[in-house]
């Protein structure tokens, strides 16, 4: 009578990755992981990159006016105190999305919204001229050039006066032809985004992470 043999084997560590590589719901969470630092990391540098773009001006924009070169103590746009500068935020939304942009909102004295200024720098606008206007560039135009005494301003144009006078700035009345004031559009965010450089970091970071979930890596 012939004898049976037995065999037997056993799972290594390799058969336990590979049922860990296989389970679908661990998987999920790997990439959910995985992916979320690479979102996170892709929303710091887009940050970083506008507020480079900002300071450094590489937008190739026109130079502020006079007045506004005055009031910002720059000649170059967007630059005003480091505000806009500060307001680039990033905002997770979820694992595969974050958010890089301005929160915030100007808001008046009483707390009231106002205009987006975010947006109508990045877009760029047009302020209709109105009377109240025309009148505080009437004033700041008598007083910069000695027809008037800076005691006589009130509101925004003493405001106005507190920042530039003495610089030399010489304020000009808004021309009778002069309907609106135009702010040209800056798109500081859009320029960084759509840069091609960019473009493949997120795309490297995010492809690493999913390599990272597919290889097991907690």
């Amino acid at each position: 009578m012939a004898s049976q043999s037995k065999i037997s084997f056993k799972l290594t560590g390799q058969w336990k990755r590979l049922g860990m590589l296989l389970d679908p719901n661990a998987f999920q969470g790997r990439l959910a992981r995985h992916v979320e630092r690479a979102t996170q990391l892709n929303a710091l540098l887009v940050q970083r990159e506008i507020r480079k773009y900002i300071q450094t001006g590489r937008g190739g924009y026109a130079a502020n006016a006079p007045l506004t070169t005055a009031l910002k103590q720059s000649s170059k746009p967007l630059v005003d105190d480091a505000d806009l500068f500060g307001a680039i935020a990033t905002r997770k939304i979820d694992p595969y999305r974050a958010f890089v942009g301005i929160l915030r909102q100007s808001r008046d004295r009483s707390g009231n919204r106002m205009v987006n200024l975010a947006v109508a720098l990045h877009e760029g606008t047009s302020i209709p001229v109105t009377p109240a206007m025309r009148g505080l560039f009437y004033a700041l135009h008598a007083v910069s050039t000695g027809q008037a005494d800076s005691s006589t301003l009130t509101g925004r144009a003493k405001e106005i006066w507190e920042r530039v006078g003495g610089k030399g700035v010489v304020v000009l009345p808004l021309k009778p032809s002069t309907v609106a004031i135009v702010i040209p559009s800056r798109p500081f965010i859009k320029k960084v985004v759509e840069q091609e450089s960019i473009i493949h970091q997120c795309r490297d970071n995010w492809t690493r992470a999913v390599g990272y979930a597919l290889g097991g890596r907690p």
